[in-house]
């Protein structure tokens, strides 16, 4: 079972437990202090032993990367904040498919507006969904993920 914290704290007691260890202390009572296994003092050793410092560094966190940049995200927010009809649809309504379409015609990136997962790049701009720029209904084809989040924050 994995420790509880960051990673960050988490590379900090391995770094503190490979530090009283090399002072002299033994890895029973290193592991008795930070409130686990001599087992994994041990594998804590074993591993800096092997590759030094590096070897206990916070490891990136798996996964794709963002498709959009921070900078990319920005201007879709700058995007959101206009009317589609800016962008050559005839309606005032956003739907992920003109904002798919949007983000590939600028930027080249795709995204397949049916799987609106693949939309989390641009999820911190959710709430710009939330209503017509007419000022009228909210919009009609959010997804659910986006619909849940809207409704909790006008209740």
């Amino acid at each position: 079972m994995r420790s509880q914290g960051s990673a960050a704290e988490l590379e900090r007691r391995r770094r503190l437990a490979v530090q009283r260890v090399l002072e002299g202390m033994k890895q029973t009572d290193v592991a008795a202090f930070l409130g686990v296994t001599p087992r994994t003092v041990s594998r804590w050793m074993s591993a800096y032993r092997a590759g030094g410092d590096d070897a206990i560094k916070i490891k990136p966190i798996p996964g794709r990367p963002p498709k959009l940049s921070k900078r990319q995200e920005q201007t879709v927010c700058g995007w959101l904040a206009k009317s589609p009809k800016a962008f050559g649809y005839q309606t005032d309504l956003w739907t992920t498919k003109r904002l798919a379409e949007v983000i590939e015609k600028r930027f080249g990136i795709r995204f397949n507006s049916n799987y609106t997962d693949s939309l989390n790049d641009v999820r911190a701009i959710a709430h710009l969904f939330n209503t017509r720029h007419d000022g009228g209904s909210p919009f009609l084809g959010a997804p659910s993920w986006m619909s849940r989040s809207i409704s909790r924050s006008n209740s």
